[in-house]
């Protein structure tokens, strides 16, 4: 439904969490991802659907529009948005003129939020399932320390240096 975005528990973790001030933000003109998902978006890029595009992907839903959307520009951007099939694509908004773009899109129904959550909900599962699969993939590293340090954790005597023993 509607009322399900994620709210700011189980945030995500990245570059985006650093952008907090006005002096992070980006320009609009940049937000490449996030003027395609919201140019065809009933409301556009307010801040009440930008806090909304945050939740789904688990971002912090706190500040201003230029905040929101830096966030969800550096996300997507990380996310490689760039190369998903969503329409506009990233094409679309770099090259068109806004005529040229209203006249590609104007038998179009425009989109909801609703539509732009979900999108934005899978590609944070598939980034989600594609990490842990990475993780699963990838050869586990060494603990840090061998036995004798788990053995000390643990609360065991430390082990004794032959030579230091024989010594005493």
């Amino acid at each position: 439904g509607d009322d399900d975005d994620d709210d700011g528990e189980d945030e995500e973790e990245g570059p985006w969490l650093a952008v907090v001030s006005k002096e992070d933000a980006m320009n609009e003109e940049d937000m490449v991802n996030v003027v395609r998902l919201s140019r065809r978006l009933v409301g556009g890029a307010c801040v009440q659907n930008l806090k909304r595009m945050c939740g789904a992907v688990g971002l912090p839903q706190g500040g201003s529009k230029a905040i929101l959307g830096t966030r969800l520009e550096i996300y997507l951007r990380e996310k490689d948005f760039k190369a998903h099939p969503f329409e506009p694509t990233a094409k679309d908004v770099e090259e068109l003129t806004i005529d040229e773009f209203n006249e590609k899109y104007e038998t179009e129904d425009p989109l909801k939020i609703g539509d732009i959550t979900d999108i934005l909900k899978d590609i944070r599962a598939a980034s989600a399932k594609a990490a842990a699969a990475a993780a699963h993939a990838a050869p586990t590293k060494k603990a840090v320390g061998g036995p004798e340090t788990h053995a000390l954790l643990a609360g065991a005597a430390p082990p004794q240096d032959a030579a230091a023993a024989a010594a005493k």
